[in-house]
């Protein structure tokens, strides 16, 4: 993307395309809680989770 800014809003929307469409599917593990995150850290660096790891702070 760094190589054609002039291009990001194009990208952009045919990404959420293919992300409402179902074509790109990723994985994200949610921690709920402050509490949990250094447990979540030790989990990240373990290799535990795929994806995106989240620490969820509120409802």
């Amino acid at each position: 993307m760094s190589d054609h800014p002039d291009r990001a809003p194009e990208f952009d929307k045919q990404f959420r395309a293919w992300l409402s469409e179902g074509a790109i599917v990723y994985n994200e593990t949610v921690i709920n809680g402050l509490a949990n995150a250094p447990q979540a850290l030790l989990g990240l660096v373990k290799g535990a989770y795929t994806g995106k790891t989240v620490v969820r702070l509120g409802s």
